[in-house]
């Protein structure tokens, strides 16, 4: 079972439902994989950078070092696991700095069940009565 975390469109929007996203919450292989093409693809222009220069600073600390070629390898692959475990964090950001608003937590096997989930609740009414 998967965990998703839903955003809303800033404001009342009347196509609210229609701009809901969620996201996925755990490990993404295809971020920990090809980093720099999952980050351009997701529009992650400061995540990017901040990767590039680290990648930079792990090549130029090798070289100074005169590191064998295993460490700088390992190095690079711990780097882009951590990007594939923190790639869900990643995106809740941009969708913060975006306005989006934080709506919840979902659990379902997937994002279809967790959209009927979702909208379910929401479109029920809350009772308000004192449950004694």
């Amino acid at each position: 079972m998967s965990i998703f975390t839903v955003h809303v469109p800033p404001g009342n929007q009347p196509d609210a439902a229609d701009n809901t996203l969620f996201v996925r919450d755990g490990f993404y292989w295809s971020a920990a994989l090809f980093t720099p093409l999952w980050l351009i693809f997701r529009r992650l222009w400061l995540e990017l950078a901040i990767y590039m220069l680290a990648t930079t600073l792990l090549a130029v600390a090798a070289r100074h070092f005169a590191l064998p070629i295993g460490y700088s390898l390992l190095a690079a692959a711990l780097l882009q696991v951590y990007v594939g475990i923190e790639a869900s964090s990643l995106l809740q950001g941009r969708l913060l700095r975006r306005g989006f608003e934080f709506a919840g937590v979902v659990a379902g096997k997937h994002q279809d069940e967790v959209e009927r989930r979702y909208f379910s609740q929401a479109s029920s009414p809350i009772s308000m009565e004192n449950p004694r």
